[in-house]
């Protein structure tokens, strides 16, 4: 019964993501010309070998590949249901590692579509019904149809870290719609896991996947794009610091360094490859998504790369770049209405207005995609980019929602620029311009009603800002704008504190003490730090 009540429902809810273009004029998602076919193989790479930690798998490379790509339009109902993606075991040398990974791939679905359950509520008698109820619904995507004629550009989509390889099935099928081929893979870890690599294992995998669409000819792959999310926005930005096989166009969806400046620890794996490569003198085009508090500081070493930066609001979550994300609150919101009692009709009327919203971005978010495709791989310069505002600065364009709120002398300045003037102006010019700033208040309401902090007087921010002098030894001028943040209510030694604590929890103690230790370098005296630093060291 659940089964059928989704299939009448949720098409409702997801309303955004299907007729946008007809609900919502000011924000357009165009309609596909095409269907979305798809095709999924196992392949193996002989020059390499994998082996899968705490099973007898040792063989050579294998990888999933899923393609995405252009049919004729048809009225006719497709029997494609997300289960269809999952469909992939084999027998044979395949089975072991198939088996595997379709259960690797179930139960990260199962994890992240229940996120906003109660775990009260989430027993395992409701969370197998709606998964299999959730996995039975049907998409508009034809499997193994015969593909529209011609040659399209390619899209490389490399998934984050943890996820199941359609998390942003919605993105992939919307791009095939609009005549690209869309490629993903399993991208094992090259550290013997079934979660994708994101490194250089995934750079080889990305470079066989353009050798075997070679076979089909309806691939273009003269004219290739990677993107990302999270872990997979890094290993794009790899490949493309690389060039990687010519690829020259890439496209990152929060990869989470960009709020921390470039020598941070926790991402020296990713950091330092594109560091190490011709990176300043690499040309290409690049888009990168991220929120309000972005410094973008890797990105602004592409001096030569015509590169585009979207900031999104701080309700728009990491996840929410993901169609996944969205289908979460759509069950959890079927789950409200079903279990139909009024202490949750609030509940149910703030979850509907955070959807609409987020599904408001996410689809500005395929929006800008397509337009930057368009433009890169089709040469299509026709609205260029939906959205955006030229800039003469470096050849960067920047997405109008980086501007929150205007002044009469000018607008709040982004986290980037006040970052970049920390470093150009010094830190006397940062407190004037950020006092400026703070006279009406910190914080302001945003498309929720919810009162959140300004992005330049987030937590996260203010903290990188002092970090940044105390790295560079300019102990007083840290304390100096300590001091200014204080007064306005800002704690930066409480960010300091949690974040090493949050190092802590996640095994990377060396990174927790050495935060430890700059925070003592701007209050000597402060007991917690110390304490906290000491239980580290007792460890070792």
């Amino acid at each position: 019964m659940l089964k059928k009540v989704l299939f009448f429902y949720l098409p409702l809810i997801l309303v955004p993501f299907y007729t946008l273009s007809q609900s919502n004029p000011d924000n357009v998602l165009v309609p596909a010309p095409y269907d979305a076919g798809f095709r999924q193989y196992w392949v193996s790479d002989p020059s390499r070998e994998m082996k899968i930690k705490g099973t007898d798998i040792q063989q050579e490379r294998a990888m999933l590949v899923n393609i995405w790509y252009p049919v004729e339009p048809s009225a006719a109902p497709s029997p494609f249901t997300r289960r269809t993606y999952f469909d992939f075991v084999k027998e044979g040398k395949y089975k072991a590692i198939s088996e595997a990974y379709r259960n690797y791939n179930l139960e990260v679905l199962e994890s992240e579509i229940f996120p906003y359950f109660p775990d009260s509520l989430a027993t395992p008698s409701v969370k197998k019904e709606y998964l299999e109820a959730f996995l039975d619904l049907p998409l508009p995507v034809r499997k193994d149809a015969l593909p529209i004629q011609g040659k399209f550009p390619v899209v490389i989509y490399h998934q984050g870290a943890g996820a199941s390889f359609e998390d942003n099935n919605f993105l992939c099928e919307y791009l095939a719609g609009h005549g690209y081929i869309v490629i993903g893979s399993s991208f094992f870890s090259g550290k013997g896991s079934l979660g994708p690599d994101g490194r250089l294992t995934s750079l080889e995998d990305i470079g066989f996947l353009l050798d075997y669409l070679k076979k089909y000819s309806f691939a273009d792959t003269s004219k290739v794009a990677v993107m990302g999310h999270s872990l997979g926005g890094q290993g794009a930005l790899i490949s493309f610091a690389l060039n990687s096989r010519g690829i020259n166009t890439v496209i990152s969806m929060e990869t989470t360094q960009e709020y921390h400046e470039i020598d941070h620890p926790l991402w020296k794996d990713f950091t330092d490859p594109v560091l190490e490569s011709d990176i300043d003198s690499r040309g290409g085009s690049l888009l990168s998504f991220a929120s309000h508090s972005s410094l973008f500081a890797l990105n602004d070493l592409m001096k030569k790369t015509d590169r585009y930066y979207v900031s999104l609001p701080s309700y728009f979550d990491h996840n929410d770049y993901l169609s996944q994300a969205s289908y979460a609150r759509t069950l959890y919101l079927y789950f409200l209405y079903k279990k139909g009692s009024e202490e949750d009709e609030q509940d149910i009327a703030d979850l509907k207005l955070r959807q609409q919203f987020i599904d408001e971005k996410y689809a500005e978010v395929l929006s800008v995609t397509l337009d930057f495709l368009n433009h890169k791989l089709k040469g299509n310069r026709a609205g260029l980019i939906k959205g955006l505002q030229s800039s003469s600065r470096e050849n960067i364009n920047y997405n109008q929602l980086i501007r929150h709120e205007q002044k009469p002398d000018g607008p709040v300045p982004t986290s980037r620029e006040l970052y970049q003037m920390l470093q150009s102006k010094g830190v006397s010019r940062v407190i004037k311009t950020l006092r400026r700033f703070s006279e009406e208040g910190t914080k302001y309401r945003n498309d929720l009603g919810e009162e959140v902090d300004k992005p330049i007087f987030g937590s996260t921010f203010s903290y990188v800002m002092v970090l940044s002098l105390l790295k560079k030894g300019k102990i007083e001028e840290a304390r100096k704008l300590s001091g200014f943040y204080s007064e306005i209510d800002i704690h930066v030694a409480s960010r300091f504190i949690s974040l090493s604590s949050f190092y802590k929890l996640f095994g990377k103690n060396e990174i927790s003490k050495q935060n430890l230790r700059y925070l003592l370098l701007l209050e000597p005296e402060n007991q917690e730090a110390k304490e906290l630093l000491e239980t580290l060291s007792k460890k070792e």
